[in-house]
């Protein structure tokens, strides 16, 4: 450890190699540059180290990319894999035929999360968006929507995806609500007030299956909370505490943190470099839950789904910053579709 201290306290750029050394001990090395031989190194995508790594680079040293893939615990998500994983569009194809989506969310005084989850949800593939609020935002939201329905309540919409939480609020009522709604949507996405609801649920029937069709979209904290750890467990150990509560719930969990680890409850893994600061703004959630809701409504695999919506996400951040600098979510909705173009997913 005095060595550590000595190079951080030196005044020098540093080099690392594969890891900077100390990374998961306090007082490790804070490099400018690691480089990773061969392949990825899983412990620098860890959120409570990633910053000690700096910028980071893969060393190609010959391995054929087949027995990576094979060999490795998890997967980084790239911006070329979105294309892959989402697909071409049929040309021919309508608005009934590309997937309905049906966003619950919004509530007094956060009525403008409802918005930006819907919107970024008509971004996608998707066909067709409902939003259902209540009654007492119902006259906010009803003359807003643009080419997103609203809906006070959700009498006679029928979904292919549901996205339930953003800006929901956290009545007791949402429980039931919630319920209902896993009943009757065969799968979809559970965000922000969503996942307060969804944990009040489970700790009343004492367990809870989601059948690996659904996404949960927590932040650090309530992440904890689902899993009943600290914070700090989260960071330092996202890979076991979110496989724990995937497999616990039967979901793949998208943890938001400065790297964003997608966990299904097989026990794979992917995980996307976002380092965004911009992007750490409010109401970027709600898009992001918008983005994988519209992937799913549109036929798109679960887990497949999810670090497509998590890749698109970080390059519209990091593609506005670079063009216009700092940003609000409101934003990242209008480049959506713009950067999942440019990432692969077309028609034809």
């Amino acid at each position: 450890m005095e060595l550590f201290r000595v190079v951080g306290e030196g005044g020098a750029r540093v080099f690392s190699v594969d890891v900077p050394g100390g990374v998961g001990c306090e007082g490790g090395v804070r490099a400018d540059v690691t480089a990773m031989v061969g392949v990825g190194k899983w412990e620098v995508l860890v959120p409570a180290w990633r910053e000690r790594a700096g910028e980071l680079r893969v060393v190609p040293i010959g391995f054929p990319p087949e027995v990576v893939r094979e060999e490795a615990e998890g997967w980084w998500l790239e911006p070329g894999d979105v294309g892959g994983l989402v697909g071409r569009v049929r040309a021919a194809s309508h608005k009934g035929e590309r997937g309905r989506v049906g966003v619950w969310a919004g509530s007094r005084g956060l009525a403008g999360a409802a918005l930006l989850s819907a919107r970024a949800a008509a971004r996608t593939p998707a066909g067709l968006v409902y939003l259902c609020c209540d009654e007492e935002v119902y006259g906010l939201l009803g003359g807003l929507g643009g080419g997103v329905v609203v809906r006070p309540g959700d009498e006679g919409v029928r979904v292919d995806a549901a996205v339930v939480g953003p800006g929901w609020g956290r009545g007791e009522e949402r429980v039931g609500q919630l319920a209902a709604i896993l009943g009757r949507c065969g799968r979809g996405v559970i965000d922000a007030d969503g996942l307060e609801a969804l944990a009040r649920l489970r700790d009343g029937e004492g367990r809870l299956d989601l059948g690996g069709r659904w996404v949960l979209t927590p932040h650090p904290g309530e992440c904890a909370r689902l899993a009943g750890c600290t914070v700090e467990e989260v960071l330092d150990a996202p890979g076991r505490v979110c496989g724990e509560l995937a497999r616990g719930l039967g979901a793949v969990v998208v943890l938001k943190a400065h790297t964003t680890w997608v966990v299904g409850p097989s026990g794979r893994v992917w995980v996307y470099d976002g380092m965004c600061a911009p992007l750490g703004t409010g109401g970027a959630g709600d898009v992001l839950a918008g983005v994988i809701g519209g992937l799913l409504a549109h036929g798109v695999g679960v887990e497949e789904a999810a670090c497509a919506g998590v890749v698109a996400h970080g390059e519209a951040g990091r593609r506005l910053f670079a063009r216009r600098g700092w940003f609000g979510a409101e934003d990242v909705v209008g480049e959506v579709g713009s950067i999942l173009k440019d990432l692969g997913v077309d028609y034809g």
